[in-house]
């Protein structure tokens, strides 16, 4: 019966177009709105409405209803729906209000009813909305409280102004952070200009050479393979046991870029890889990229095509603990997502913090999995922290 009255309640608010009765209150029924200080493109955010004061009224009397709309611009945000154009939302608000609040194309239309007629409503309570700022936003966020309004006892379908207050969120252009390892050729040797792994080359050579990516033609240093077996160990400073291993990929999440040309494509190969019963890796079937890591079983994400033998291929597997997902990116173009549900489970015996560049370690810590056997690495890179769709995109600019 109360969702027959909610419904036919919504349709006389619209009639009524928010009538004022009465004399108004001595003390103003206020609304605002709340967002981040700054908002960045690809990323989710909160937006919380606030009921900051309730108007002053008599000792029998009670605000039976109230209603909102929140203004925003549908080409820079979206909000989260549970279905339909029925909002997602969580609420201080007492859990016995009846509540109509949908999402519509450039606002959110909210009404709460309270058909105990009692005293349900109170200052500083809250609803929040989630969303998420679109990839290609570069402008400010803003967002507009208006047709605020409340009804007072069982004359729910008449309404006194009340007082709106809205926000800006500054538009922040996306960052990479920098990486965690950052391993560089430029000098004929690889080394991490960050410091936190020690590489060992096994038999990989570093030259300039020339690349092909689209329509670009360039050369640069690389890391080249030119027969199975030769390949770059690498091997974590700082995560000396498994624990911390584990620690730090549930904590931070992690992302691992390359850029590569696979020249001689076969079955499995390892492209930056640390799979030994557990851990992490990109690597390529059949030429085809794709990125995996271990919950207690392997979690994996395909790239959608072959990946070209002749010119450069960008790679990032991002490992996110958060969102609970490995995704691949290639060229800066998200193409899967398989979601995880446990704990990341590392390599065993001594490959929980070592990896392969050119290959994968094999049972005793050695890289004679998986070996590529022409090919060459322009980038590697591993960053403390899932990249975003956005972050990836520029990584690959």
């Amino acid at each position: 019966m109360r969702k027959l009255m909610a419904i036919i309640l919504s349709v006389l608010l619209v009639s009524a177009c928010f009538a004022a009765i009465g004399a108004t209150a001595a003390q103003a029924f206020e609304v605002s709105a709340s967002s981040p200080e700054s908002v960045t493109p690809g990323q989710s955010y909160d937006l919380v409405i606030t009921l900051d004061s309730m108007p002053a009224l008599g000792s029998e009397e009670h605000v039976s209803a109230i209603i909102f709309k929140v203004g925003y611009d549908k080409d820079l945000v979206t909000f989260d729906l549970k279905q339909g154009k029925e909002a997602d939302f969580t609420t201080t608000l007492n859990s016995g209000l009846e509540n109509i609040v949908a999402v519509e194309d450039d606002y959110i239309d909210a009404t709460f009813m309270d058909f105990s007629f009692g005293d349900l409503f109170a200052a500083d309570q809250t609803v929040t909305f989630h969303f998420t700022v679109d990839e290609s936003a570069v402008s400010n966020v803003v967002f507009d409280v208006y047709d605020v309004a409340y009804a007072i006892g069982t004359n729910m379908t008449a309404f006194i102004d009340g007082v709106g207050t809205g926000s800006v969120s500054e538009y922040v252009a996306v960052t990479l952070p920098e990486p965690y390892a950052k391993i560089d050729f430029s000098t004929g040797a690889a080394i991490d200009l960050k410091g936190k792994v020690e590489l060992t080359n096994n038999g990989a050579s570093f030259s300039e050479k020339e690349f092909k990516h689209g329509d670009n033609t360039f050369s640069a240093m690389a890391m080249n393979v030119t027969a199975a077996g030769q390949n770059v160990g690498g091997k974590f400073k700082e995560l000396s046991t498994r624990a911390e291993v584990i620690a730090f990929a549930d904590t931070y999440g992690f992302s691992i870029e390359a850029v590569y040309v696979n020249y001689a494509q076969s079955s499995i190969q390892g492209v930056v890889c640390a799979t030994q019963n557990g851990g992490w890796g990109i690597a390529t079937n059949g030429g085809k990229p794709y990125f995996l890591a271990h919950d207690g079983a392997w979690k994996t994400a395909y790239a959608l095509e072959v990946a070209p033998n002749d010119e450069l291929t960008h790679v990032v597997g991002v490992y996110d603990p958060f969102s609970k997902n490995v995704r691949i990116y290639i060229n800066g173009v998200l193409e899967a997502t398989t979601a995880f549900a446990n704990a990341f489970f590392p390599g065993d015996k001594e490959n929980f913090n070592l990896f392969y560049l050119g290959a994968d370690p094999d049972t005793n810590g050695v890289g004679n999995d998986y070996k590529m056997s022409n090919f060459s690495l322009l980038k590697a890179n591993i960053y403390a922290s899932p990249l975003s769709n956005a972050q990836v995109q520029e990584a690959y600019d």
